[in-house]
């Protein structure tokens, strides 16, 4: 499952230009953003990043794992896409779970929906 997520997420692909009709959004913009900068300059969009992530898309069904791609892989491009692809997936799957809370918008833990009605009987012990 985790594989297949990935290859969806980093088949990156733009039509007229600037038209993104597959991959995800989110990664889209990371890799953006990681083109202006010095280390990476890749005159100033995605372009050069995105051999690497269909190379990554096309190897997931394939692959022992992400991980296990990126090691015998050795690209320093496959290594930032795919870890982005990772932290995305981990992310995505954090925001689904009970334990989620959005600090930013002033949530807390809620202890009560975590711990569900075992933890709102009164003990039987003595």
């Amino acid at each position: 499952m985790l594989k297949e997520s990935i290859a969806t997420a980093v088949d990156i692909r733009f039509r007229n230009y600037n038209e993104q009709f597959s991959g995800d959004g989110e990664i889209a913009a990371a890799l953006s953003r990681v083109a202006r900068t010095p280390e990476w300059w890749r005159a100033d969009n995605i372009n050069g990043f995105l051999p690497s992530a269909w190379h990554i898309a096309a190897s997931m069904p394939q692959a022992r794992s992400i991980d296990a791609f990126i090691d015998e892989d050795g690209g320093r491009e496959t290594a930032l896409i795919g870890k982005l692809a990772i932290a995305k997936e981990i992310l995505d799957a954090e925001r689904g779970s009970h334990l989620f809370f959005d600090a930013n918008q002033g949530e807390g833990l809620a202890y009560k929906q975590i711990a569900g009605p075992a933890a709102r009987r009164p003990s039987s012990r003595c």
